[in-house]
């Protein structure tokens, strides 16, 4: 351009040149916040003391809180109680060390409708020029199902090993007296008294058969989720499995009252008929009930036997406790 220095181009380039920057940092700015608003992942951040400055529209799905009631919060007053000292252990640790670093860490945090949500977070500090923390930057997700989904597979583990050894009791029971009664029958002439025998044989062999079949019907256990059983049938099918003798079995459960749980009702309900007619002594009766209470129904199983001891009511539910199963 005619008039024209070498100094004045040169202002010009260096003029377009900053704003072709200025440009691009607006542009990235942009990609980045289309980015941070749009992730499932709940991106926030706090200051030292925990106090959340930012936190994108995700913290209203983990939460349940919209944006504006997150902000200005402490992030401890939406985490439970328990986690607090181990967060606040970790947060003293990463301020204190020179060269702070991440720190990836499951936390359980309390939604809105006060239900438990566990969230894998991976949280890194904000420096000032000086190298100091400000603050922490955290993006979270959310792993409540996969949680609940181990909780679960424990749990059934722990049902199974449980329902082994009480069946595994319960069968060595019968095949005990079983092998007494045969044992019997070797060395007794009276063809009366063998019948009686033969009879009490096959009956604790047809229970053996009954524990058998039930342990293939509870392999289903974690694999199946729990359905509604009809209370009144189950109980019914537990007190045939029951030598009761002349002891009553009441089911006062109207039809069509169901429960809801996995197959291991039917063995609790065996149990207890099966010890209250075995420890009973002077037992005549076991009743079967249903009541109203607060908010559903109660089952109560009660019986006029001897009862159980004062000192020991606390502890009869505990695996192991007592005579026979120990459920």
């Amino acid at each position: 351009m005619d008039g024209e220095t070498p100094a004045d181009r040169s202002g010009i380039q260096d003029i377009s040149d900053e704003h072709q920057k200025d440009t691009m940092l607006r542009e990235s700015e942009a990609r980045y916040r289309q980015l941070v608003e749009t992730t499932t992942d709940w991106i926030w951040e706090t200051d030292r003391e925990g106090n959340h400055t930012y936190s994108n529209h995700a913290g209203e799905t983990f939460l349940g809180y919209k944006v504006s009631e997150i902000i200005g919060t402490n992030a401890f007053s939406h985490i439970l109680p328990e986690e607090e000292h181990r967060l606040k252990e970790l947060i003293a640790e990463c301020i204190a060390d020179k060269d702070p670093k991440p720190i990836t860490t499951t936390i359980r945090w309390r939604h809105k409708d006060r239900s438990e949500r566990f969230f894998e977070s991976a949280i890194i500090p904000l420096l000032n020029s000086h190298g100091e923390i400000t603050g922490f930057r955290g993006i979270d997700r959310d792993i409540t199902e996969r949680k609940q989904a181990e909780q679960a597979l424990l749990s059934a583990n722990r049902k199974l090993s449980m329902l082994n050894s009480i069946t595994r009791h319960d069968i060595n029971n019968q095949l005990m007296v079983l092998m007494a009664y045969l044992s019997l029958m070797e060395d007794c002439k009276n063809v009366t008294l063998n019948n009686d025998y033969c009879r009490i044989a096959t009956t604790a062999a047809e229970r053996i058969a009954a524990m058998i079949q039930f342990t293939k019907e509870y392999e289903q256990v974690g694999v199946q989720t729990p359905v509604w059983y009809d209370i009144m049938t189950l109980v019914d099918k537990a007190a045939r499995k029951v030598a009761h003798g002349n002891i009553v079995i009441q089911n006062n459960l109207a039809p069509g009252v169901e429960v809801f749980s996995d197959p291991l009702i039917e063995k609790v309900i065996y149990n207890l008929i099966e010890n209250a007619v075995r420890y009973g002594n002077t037992i005549t009766i076991i009743r079967f009930s249903l009541i109203e209470c607060e908010g559903g129904h109660l089952i109560i199983c009660e019986d006029d036997g001897d009862g159980v001891v004062v000192d020991e009511k606390e502890r009869i539910f505990q695996r192991g406790f007592g005579k026979n199963t120990g459920l």
